[in-house]
């Protein structure tokens, strides 16, 4: 089951990071697409953006971007802003649960 979960999270960190929208000629996107292009570091390929003409600014040809990219990162190595968002709110996360687990303990045996 965590090796799904595992296959789940990658497919879904590589569709979202190269293109949501695979062209409509392509029968196999993540074989076609996502694959090839996430691990040559091809990210955000989107070319539309979704932000206003006057949030793009002087420079931006590209529509998409991650904050990797903001902060000057290439390829692959853009993602890592993004894994220590998720592991930053991972260890948050475990830190409440375990305090929530120990309240419950204290309650019980008062």
């Amino acid at each position: 089951m965590l090796a799904l979960l595992a296959i789940s999270v990658l497919f879904s960190l590589m569709a979202v990071s190269t293109t949501p929208q695979p062209p409509f000629d392509a029968n196999y996107p993540i074989t076609q697409v996502f694959w090839p292009s996430f691990w040559s570091g091809h990210l955000a390929l989107e070319h539309i953006s979704m932000l206003a003409p006057s949030d793009v600014g002087a420079g931006g040809s590209h529509g998409a971007f991650n904050l990797g990219q903001l902060m000057g990162l290439h390829g692959l190595a853009s993602l890592v802003p993004l894994l220590v968002i998720w592991v930053m709110a991972a260890v948050v996360w475990i830190g409440i649960k375990a305090r929530y687990r120990s309240g419950l303990q204290t309650d019980a045996q008062t």
